[in-house]
């Protein structure tokens, strides 16, 4: 049985409210929210809903901001983007060079340059947004080219961070991530802290760090058979990313920068100390000017919403 029209409305209205879903057979409502903090607000408040005498439990899903896989002016973190060769990936964030002071598109190695194509790609090479595979094209996609990036060793060399930069031709917005708002510089990640990402395919999602010390043989570089061995990487209890989300910046609860997203299993993800990233790439993420203590998304209250519903 669908949701009734007056109901659906003002479930839509709701800001924190990013969709729903008519009953299953299960009897249950998914209400899709931005935070995980939504999500509790809504099934403490609105544990179920009555329909035509039937009652419905509500499931509360965690989705972020759903946006379209499109191109994006200014250019913002958690973005499709990637080299004109590949398929796409996420733009981690704007940085600075530490020299220059220019602004920089960071992302991996492997969505701006060609590595998956079995060679690194080439300084000057073009970069689009959104990626080619949502539909970036060379020259109206054009945002940057790729201007350095930390080639990916083979065994028996080990490797820190797979990371690359590009030169912005466009609008931006420095500091800024889609669903996480303005970072705040970095950080040190340790074992249990809280961590989020924005990214392309999955949008917004948390975890917890599990290894802060991990040493992984990530596959795929150069052909699909083909391994690298990255040391001192992040792994996170369950995961962050799937593809495509490859590139993400990975921040704490103080909006703290603390990696750079870029492999993953289906249990785990995996991401380089942002510390190796800056150093290897010879860029800084200055802080931004956020309040200390600012939840990591805006919460916006339903009881008066969810009151209403209830009492029909």
């Amino acid at each position: 049985m669908p949701i009734p029209k007056e109901l659906r409305k003002k479930l839509e209205e709701d800001p924190s409210i990013t969709g729903i879903s008519d009953p299953v057979e299960e009897r249950k409502i998914r209400i899709y929210v931005e935070s995980e903090e939504d999500a509790k607000r809504v099934l403490m408040e609105m544990p179920e809903i009555k329909i035509a005498g039937v009652s419905y439990k509500v499931e509360p899903i965690v989705s972020g901001r759903f946006y379209a896989l499109s191109r994006v002016r200014p250019l913002v973190g958690g973005i499709s983007v990637g080299n004109y060769r590949i398929t796409a990936g996420t733009l981690g964030m704007i940085v600075r060079d530490k020299k220059t002071k220019q602004p920089l598109i960071l992302s991996n190695n492997h969505v701006l340059t060609q590595i998956m194509l079995g060679v690194e790609g080439e300084i000057g090479d073009y970069v689009v947004q959104p990626g080619p595979y949502d539909g970036g094209k060379v020259p109206e996609d054009v945002v940057g080219r790729l201007l350095r990036f930390v080639s990916i060793k083979l065994p028996p060399e080990t490797n820190l961070v797979d990371a690359a930069v590009a030169s912005v031709e466009v609008d931006f917005k420095e500091l800024e991530v889609r669903g996480i708002g303005r970072v705040n510089g970095i950080g040190v990640a340790k074992e249990g802290d809280k961590v989020y990402k924005f990214g392309r395919t999955t949008g917004l999602t948390s975890s917890t760090i599990m290894d802060q010390f991990a040493t992984i043989k990530v596959y795929g570089y150069y052909s699909p058979d083909t391994y690298a061995i990255f040391e001192d990487q992040l792994i996170t209890s369950t995961p962050l990313m799937l593809g495509g989300d490859s590139g993400s910046i990975i921040v704490n609860e103080r909006r703290e920068v603390v990696g750079l997203g870029f492999a993953g299993s289906d249990r785990f993800s995996c991401a380089n100390k942002i510390q190796h990233v800056v150093e290897l790439l010879d860029i800084e993420i200055p802080k931004g000017a956020i309040v200390m203590g600012e939840p990591i998304l805006a919460i916006t209250a339903l009881s008066s919403i969810i009151s209403t519903l209830i009492s029909k």
